[in-house]
């Protein structure tokens, strides 16, 4: 076949030639822009790089989805010598929400919407899942008076029983081994106990002698004679140093440790006092308005409000409780004043893994930081009664009257892990991640534990 021939002019030939190198200064950089990630937002008009995710779970043999689809990850090795599954995903199309779902079989699943945002990783981190388990029957509840306390950690267990010619015992569990050890027994009344906050340690008051008991050697250490009154003022030291209490009697402040018994303070002149972690007496005026603390050069706080008691002082702020709740003040004033801040609650729980104070009534959940800030960290639909943390990652424990449930506060999640006839008293071992309560399950009272 012959074709005919077609004459191309210089000038069509240079219009191509200049049409080619135009597009490949185009093309090029976009090709190269898309390769690395960028995008053009049409919306916006604007040019977006592609985001990242990146997910650490700490439970082993998980299942990760992003939008129901499977991802594989690898494992790092954790020092607890744990598989610890992580992800990182890049080039990830930004400005979008992408659902996260982490599942193993025999747990409550994690899902969360991450929303992933241009040139930026969007983290999902320190995730453990919880176990769906029933509750194990530890100790049988023989009676509507007997009484139970966990110590810190739940390591130990204080509860009381009634015998024949009404004798009753104080007995101390290890709930490592379930072994008992009988601390005392008579057929009067029992001590009042109480439970250092920070160590495993046992106040026992009695009219006019104080046993400070170390629960792991199930013995007294120190004997004292401090006060008349069957419960007299005390409070524990908020140290893991050693313990220490502190117990007002007629002369004065008396400070016990596991070696000494000392008088530390004459009788201060208030019945608001506190020690803080330097052994400085606070104390109120007689309004109690003012806080004064009896050191080498003393200060004076001016409160905002009147308090019926100090919580907690440390350099940056003092917590007390006032007749409607919270107050929460600076030690250092800003603009000539000291920053307050009032919350209606009453209920207090310090976690040692975050350095916080957590603080709640019904409806609301508050944390109080080192600094003196706060933040509300959850609006509860029913009335929980008792809070603890699950980890030292932040994750708590919520507690109704007859409902566990898990509360991550770094993604706002609510979990319910289990549903009872009722809870009493809860404590949680962190460490083996087990649950204690006292409650009935199935019509059944008693001590249980729950393993998550």
């Amino acid at each position: 076949m012959n074709y005919i021939p077609y004459a191309i002019s210089h000038t069509t030939r240079r219009v191509i030639a200049i049409i080619l190198i135009l597009s490949f200064f185009i093309i090029s950089p976009t090709i190269i822009l898309y390769t690395a990630g960028y995008r053009y937002d049409w919306e916006n008009k604007k040019l977006l790089t592609k985001g990242t995710i990146t997910i650490d779970v700490l439970t082993e043999n998980v299942h990760i989805f992003i939008n129901n689809e499977p991802i594989s990850y690898s494992t790092t090795l954790s020092l607890g010598l744990q598989q610890k599954p992580s992800v990182r995903l890049t080039n990830i199309a930004p400005n979008k929400p992408y659902t996260i779902t982490i599942k193993k079989a025999g747990y409550h699943t994690f899902e969360h919407e991450l929303f992933v945002r241009s040139n930026q990783t969007s983290f999902i981190k320190n995730i453990s899942l919880i176990k769906k388990a029933e509750p194990a029957k530890l100790l049988e509840k023989t009676s509507q008076n007997q009484q139970f306390s966990f110590a810190k950690h739940a390591l130990h267990l204080l509860y009381t029983t009634h015998g024949k010619k009404d004798q009753q015992t104080l007995q101390l569990r290890s709930l490592e081994d379930q072994k008992d050890v009988i601390i005392y027994s008579t057929t009067s009344t029992l001590p009042h106990t109480a439970w250092s906050p920070h160590s495993q340690h046992l106040g026992v008051f009695f009219e006019g002698t104080t046993l400070l008991i170390d629960a792991e050697k199930a013995m007294p250490i120190t004997k004292i004679a401090p006060t008349k009154s069957a419960i007299p003022a005390h409070l524990w030291e908020k140290t893991e140093r050693s313990p220490t209490l502190y117990i007002m009697n007629e002369k004065g402040v008396v400070q016990v440790t596991e070696k000494q018994t000392r008088a530390m303070y004459q009788h201060p002149s208030s019945s608001v006092w506190y020690i803080d972690e330097d052994s400085h007496l606070w104390i109120t005026n007689e309004g109690k308005h003012t806080i004064i603390t009896q050191i080498q050069q003393e200060e004076t706080h001016t409160l905002s409000q009147p308090i019926n008691q100090i919580v907690d002082i440390n350099a940056e702020r003092i917590i007390a409780r006032t007749r409607d709740g919270l107050l929460i003040e600076q030690r250092k004033k800003e603009g000539g004043i000291y920053k307050a801040k009032n919350l209606s609650t009453q209920n207090l729980y310090y976690n040692d893994a975050t350095k916080e104070w957590l603080t709640w009534n019904e409806w609301e959940l508050w944390a109080i930081y080192e600094n003196g800030t706060t933040t509300l960290l959850n609006r509860m639909n029913d009335p929980v009664t008792h809070i603890a943390s699950l980890d030292k990652y932040g994750m708590l424990l919520f507690v109704t009257d007859d409902t566990f449930f898990m509360f991550n506060p770094g993604y706002y999640i609510t979990t319910p892990i289990l549903t009872v006839d009722n809870i009493e008293h809860v404590q949680v071992n962190q460490e083996k991640r087990i649950i204690y309560f006292v409650g009935s399950v199935n019509n059944s009272q008693g001590v249980y534990e729950l393993p998550y």
